[in-house]
């Protein structure tokens, strides 16, 4: 960037009364700051043309009438426009080529030189571009450009998998109508993104979840300083609470147990209200493969990121020695007799990799543990209301429609605690390192005990 050659008289005066003239250059990030070997006296500077303005026939003290000093400035600003031309965008030159350039062109012997104050000057007037330039560049930063910075430091800080990187682009899109990072971290600009939200229909959960997203986009900008702090407010979203999807032991065994039907089979069901109806097998091959992941993730706790890169060298006749995709965290795992089971039923067999077991990918898994689940006929009614557009929907659905694959790393916790293992033990399996991570888990089988009391209530009638 080139910043025209500007003239102001400095306020120091020579002994004989007259002030120099002195010149600022500004080109590619380098300043000079210096006087131009001419002086006049202070009622002779126009300070707003910028100009000298003496009487005809009146000199300054090196002999040189207005017209003349002025006339070498206009040649100062035209030889230093010629001279930036001819640089490339990406050259910086050096104070000392400014200053041999100002030399040529005021026809002096040496070169001129800065005192030490005309350097602080110049220093200081640098310091001062550049924050006038940070600043103009800020002015010009709409949101999504913050959003870009922030996804690509974030995604390598943090080590994003390529679905949380789809999943942050897929939400920037949700910023592309604000403009001002100080509006959006505002009440009204909060409002307004939760607003635009309700407006795509969206459910209360999905426009809770963004918010968190936001939340996140919002204190990383307060971090690098784009922002003082993050707003404190906070909208109101009802949201309730989903249950905890899990495979009961009865449910579980059902399913690891389970003959898979030859592909074509029609194989008759009963809805949980004893109703009939008929499922067409297919892919059983598949149908298989899932089942027995699924269930190896509920016989050992990993997630299917962890389950999906087992490899055999990471299987030892004491445990499995993870570290887990998610959290980075080695983790040591027993195995019971029924994770063996699967993975002896895989020994002989060679995957890509050195893989221990015939992984699918998770999006086709979470679609056939859904049919295994309807095959089993695990369709307990569940619950699953929810806030929308302000209103509350009532939705029941068949507990397989719910089932993914994480489903079976909830199973495995909620059946360790129901059979007392110590909690301490459990996080130690599965990597958790928060107690309150585990809560909502023990909160179930606090409730399954509770429940298991009341049978107490009826000991005379049971008959024994």
């Amino acid at each position: 960037m080139y910043k025209q050659a500007r003239f102001n008289l400095s306020p120091v005066a020579y002994d004989n009364g007259e002030h120099p003239i002195r010149v600022s250059v500004s080109m590619h990030g380098t300043r000079l700051l210096t006087t131009i070997g001419q002086s006049v006296l202070p009622e002779f500077w126009n300070n707003t043309a910028k100009a000298v303005s003496m009487p005809q026939k009146v000199t300054n003290s090196h002999g040189l009438t207005g017209s003349q000093i002025n006339a070498l400035m206009r040649k100062i600003v035209v030889g230093f426009d010629e001279h930036e031309s001819g640089l490339s965008k990406a050259y910086k030159p050096t104070v000392e080529e400014l200053r041999d350039k100002l030399a040529a062109l005021t026809g002096s012997t040496r070169k001129t030189v800065q005192s030490k104050r005309e350097k602080a000057e110049a220093e200081a007037q640098a310091l001062a571009d550049a924050m006038a330039q940070a600043e103009a560049e800020r002015a010009a930063k709409r949101v999504p450009d913050y959003f870009a910075e922030f996804v690509e430091e974030e995604k390598d800080a943090r080590e994003w998998a390529k679905g949380t990187t789809v999943t942050m682009l897929g939400f920037g899109k949700k910023l592309e109508g604000f403009d001002s990072l100080e509006h959006l971290n505002s009440e009204a600009g909060i409002k307004e993104f939760v607003n635009n939200l309700k407006g795509e229909d969206l459910t209360n959960r999905t426009i809770e979840k963004k918010f968190r997203l936001l939340r996140w986009f919002l204190t990383w900008a307060a971090r690098k300083g784009y922002i003082e702090k993050v707003c404190s407010y906070q909208p109101k979203i009802k949201v309730i609470q989903r249950p905890v999807i899990y495979l009961t032991p009865s449910e579980l065994m059902r399913l690891y147990r389970y003959q898979i039907p030859e592909n074509g089979t029609k194989v008759t069901l009963h809805t949980a209200d004893g109703k009939e109806y008929e499922k067409r097998v297919e892919d059983a091959a598949a149908l298989a493969k899932t089942r027995d992941c699924f269930c190896f993730c509920a016989f050992t706790s990993l997630r299917y990121s962890d389950m999906a890169k087992l490899r055999r060298f990471d299987i030892t006749e004491d445990g499995l020695q993870v570290v887990t995709k998610k959290t980075h965290d080695r983790v040591t795992i027993d195995i019971n007799n029924y994770a063996r089971e699967i993975l002896n039923k895989y020994a002989a067999q060679e995957f890509p990799g050195g893989l221990a077991l015939p992984v699918i990918s998770n999006q086709k898994m979470n679609g056939y543990i859904k049919d295994l689940c309807e095959l089993c006929e695990i369709n307990e009614p569940t619950n699953m209301d929810y806030y929308k557009a302000g209103k509350k929907v009532e939705k029941v659905v068949p507990k397989y429609q719910l089932i993914g694959t994480h489903a079976g790393r909830r199973s495995f916790v909620v059946l360790a605690l129901t059979m007392g293992i110590a909690p301490e033990i459990v996080m130690q399996w599965t990597g958790h390192s928060d107690y309150q991570a585990m809560k909502p888990y023990i909160d179930i089988v606090g409730a399954a005990k509770a429940e298991a009391m009341k049978k107490f209530n009826n000991l005379e009638g049971i008959g024994l």
